[in-house]
């Protein structure tokens, strides 16, 4: 269980890394799409990346493995809602 717990870690920062830095000129039309600000993509990839590195240091120490899943999904309510409130999702 412990080796899937750490699998799982990985394979979410690696995501959240090839979305947020080798796929960030799609982001940036996606963003441009729905009309949300510059400045609300940049603070949502800072603060992905962060919870995604949170992950990372977890594997050694699980107290900020939680602590950085627990703010990633929030980050991704925060930005669904966003995203919904227009109705264009």
């Amino acid at each position: 269980m412990q080796d899937l717990a750490i699998f799982l870690q990985a394979l979410v920062a690696a995501s959240s890394f090839f979305v947020w830095v080798v796929r960030y000129d799609n982001l940036i039309q996606e963003f441009k799409q729905y009309a949300l600000p510059d400045w609300l993509r940049d603070l949502a990839g800072i603060l992905k990346m962060s919870f995604s590195l949170l992950l990372l240091i977890g594997i050694e120490g699980k107290h900020v493995a939680v602590v950085g899943f627990g703010a990633r999904r929030y980050v991704a309510g925060e930005t669904g809602r966003e995203l919904s409130r227009d109705g264009s999702l």
